[in-house]
């Protein structure tokens, strides 16, 4: 269980099964996030023409590089995260939580400071901040 009393998620590398899930999720929790802050939506169109494309391209230039957080009960995306290993360091690529689920960090939480630690070239463990409450 989380901080918050929601159980923890699951966290696994995504698939090509998932991309549609994963679009959809960038999609709504991207334009979440800008009409929330008073902005207008930036994706207008549907996932499938617009964010199908993180999925697409992040995997050709590092294939199997996506975690994805699923909640443990309803099997549902809570949150990916891009990510690109380097000689020297593992770069964070775009991040996402889905809106239901803001204030409830999907992934493990350590500290305020996101923390990614690799070991050898694979993710030892990936913290996601909890936002200010």
């Amino acid at each position: 269980m989380s901080a918050s009393g929601e159980p923890r998620s699951i966290i696994r590398l995504m698939v090509a099964s998932k991309w549609t899930a994963v679009a959809e999720l960038i999609h709504v929790s991207t334009n979440a996030y800008y009409t929330s802050h008073g902005m207008s939506a930036i994706f207008r169109e549907g996932p499938e023409k617009t964010t199908r494309l993180f999925c697409e391209v992040y995997e050709t230039l590092d294939p199997g590089c996506c975690l994805v957080a699923e909640h443990p009960d309803t099997g549902r995306l809570v949150g990916s995260c891009f990510y690109h290993p380097r000689e020297t360091h593992y770069s964070i690529g775009i991040v996402n939580v889905h809106p239901s689920h803001f204030r409830i960090a999907p992934m493990p939480t350590r500290s305020q400071h996101g923390l990614c630690r690799a070991h050898s070239t694979s993710i030892h463990s990936l913290y996601v901040p909890a936002p200010d409450l």
